[in-house]
């Protein structure tokens, strides 16, 4: 079955595919505005998700650290019991880059799989435990940077500089 994981994966997001070349689906529309430096979806949008999804039963939130600047690098921890020692770890992180905003898109209708009430839900949440970042980079979106944090380093090349960036040390 777990080798059927990738499949089962792609064919759930079939449902969501539109008609048009660009992707949009017309009543998503105002969510790809670019009327901020954000990228159309910043900390605060990230903090009023971040409640929404503390209300399941199967998350729990816990802040790594904070950015540069401060900002809280929250984590999600999806699974029916988190603490089994016999599932796999899954780890995913989204916005190191603050303009692949896409990122985020992706990573969100991942929480949604995982926290919907669907066999395919319950199948992933029994078999894996998750830990999604799903802001890497807060201080980058918010200053409206495409790649960098708010030292001005690309958080992804600089993996390995000295000293560490806050982000990195976090995840490392």
């Amino acid at each position: 079955m777990i080798q059927l994981l990738p499949i089962l994966i792609f064919l759930s997001f079939l449902a969501g595919q539109t008609d048009s070349k660009c992707g949009i689906i017309p009543e998503n529309e105002a969510l790809l505005s670019r009327d901020s430096q954000n990228w159309g979806y910043g900390y605060d949008s990230l903090l009023v998700d971040l409640d929404r999804w503390n209300e399941s039963s199967f998350v729990t939130i816990d802040s790594l650290g904070a950015s540069v600047q401060n900002r809280g690098i929250w984590e999600l921890t999806i699974a029916d019991d988190p603490g089994s020692s016999t599932n796999h770890r899954i780890y995913i992180h989204a916005r190191t880059h603050p303009g692949e905003e896409e990122s985020f898109w992706v990573t969100n209708e991942i929480i949604n799989i995982l926290l919907s009430d669907t066999p395919l839900g319950d199948f992933l949440r029994a078999n894996f435990t998750y830990h999604i970042i799903p802001m890497y980079n807060p201080d980058g979106v918010e200053l409206g940077y495409p790649r960098n944090n708010a030292n001005g380093v690309d958080i992804e090349s600089g993996w390995d500089d000295v000293p560490l960036e806050p982000e990195v040390e976090i995840l490392k």
